[in-house]
């Protein structure tokens, strides 16, 4: 299984991860985990994204390096975190059409709400409101774009993130990174 971080941080797991093939560029970032300690990751490309089935990621802001957090479904998500713990893991998975699903830590799906109200992390099955599309932005930036045709916004993280934006903005504006294992000198 891969393993992502997505500016927008959700996960943090001890999963095995495949390595990137040699024609591959890996630029090794490292960020600060709860549990002590970095988790090093690698930066995304929407090509790496679709080559497996499933990935665990973190999302990022792209100018801040805060971290998305699913809140364990317990309250309203907020890209608050500056560092990774396990409420800012997340699986992104390919579905049909060309959407993806997010899962939080707590195996519950993201909702949008569709754009009504804040983004939970609390559905137990996958319906609209719970697809996504990877809208890419430039290197290894993305926005996400929710069944309202809205862009997610961070909400510069002073509040619950939502789906209601018509325009990806600074906010709107997220990072994936793979996370992989520390490589030895």
């Amino acid at each position: 299984m891969r393993v992502f971080v997505l500016a927008m941080i959700v996960a943090l797991c001890s999963c095995q991860s495949s390595q990137p093939s040699n024609d591959e560029q890996m630029e090794i970032v490292s960020f600060p985990k709860y549990e002590g300690g970095e988790i090093y990751t690698s930066p995304l490309t929407l090509e790496r994204i679709n080559k497996a089935d499933k990935k665990v990621f973190t999302i990022s802001l792209m100018n801040q390096k805060k971290f998305v957090s699913s809140e364990d479904g317990l309250k309203e998500m907020k890209c608050n975190r500056k560092q990774i713990g396990v409420y800012e893991l997340f699986e992104l998975k390919l579905l049909d059409g060309g959407k993806y699903s997010l899962k939080g830590s707590n195996m519950k799906y993201v909702s949008s709400n569709n754009g009504d109200s804040a983004m939970l992390c609390d559905r137990e099955n996958l319906g609209n409101w719970e697809k996504f599309s990877l809208i890419h932005q430039s290197n290894n930036q993305f926005a996400l774009k929710g069944n309202n045709n809205r862009f997610v916004s961070s909400e510069n993280g002073t509040k619950g993130m939502r789906c209601d934006r018509s325009n990806p903005g600074d906010w709107e504006i997220f990072l994936l990174y793979e996370i992989v294992p520390k490589q030895s000198n």
